[in-house]
């Protein structure tokens, strides 16, 4: 057994020569970190029926992209210039507005998700997604600005309001839900539901 260090630098050192002889592995190992980068952030537009939502959603997806394309050129713009000049320009990039959200549906049935905010995106228009159908143990990401606090309703039975839950969402304070019928509820709520 090698001591952790030799270990590390003989581990290194196979990569150092894997590379001399395969020169495109790394080009080939950079185009897959780009991938995963990419496929990890995916919005999935498939679920949502409700066609202003997937509207808002694909608006909301087309500024981040913008955001960051801008940024990204403004900080190699400011690079280059410090290097150039010397004189450093001060971009840094600024926080990010936006929150990816992931719905998971950890039910036997498809649910339906209403997602509704007090949160204005633009022209008094309110962030909202209506009709996300998600399907069993599938998952549905979304993308929402980050300062607004979200009533998430959902229910397996479609376009019914009697047995909606309700939970209150903060794109801050986590971005996985799982959501499974009946994981509102208490044991007064289920005992009443029984008796009736």
């Amino acid at each position: 057994m090698f001591p952790p260090g030799k270990t590390f630098t003989l581990s290194y050192i196979c990569d150092i020569i894997t590379m001399k002889r395969f020169p495109g592995n790394r080009f080939l190992m950079a185009c897959t970190l780009i991938c995963a980068l990419f496929l990890s952030s995916c919005i999935s537009y498939r679920y949502i029926r409700d066609e202003e939502s997937l509207r808002l959603q694909k608006k909301i997806q087309g500024r981040r992209t913008a955001n960051i394309a801008g940024g990204s050129l403004l900080t190699l713009g400011s690079a280059v210039l410090a290097y150039f000049t010397g004189v450093f320009v001060g971009y840094a990039p600024g926080a990010n507005a936006l929150k990816t959200l992931r719905l998971v549906n950890t039910s036997t049935d498809t649910l339906q998700v209403n997602l509704l905010s007090d949160t204005f995106w633009k022209d008094s228009t309110y962030c909202d997604f209506r009709d996300i159908r998600i399907p069993p143990g599938q998952k549905c990401r979304l993308l929402v600005p980050s300062n607004g606090l979200y009533n998430l309703y959902f229910s397996h039975t479609p376009n019914s309001e009697e047995d909606d839950e309700m939970i209150q969402v903060s794109p801050i304070a986590g971005a996985k839900i799982s959501l499974t019928p009946g994981m509102t509820l208490t044991p007064q709520d289920t005992t009443r539901l029984f008796t009736k």
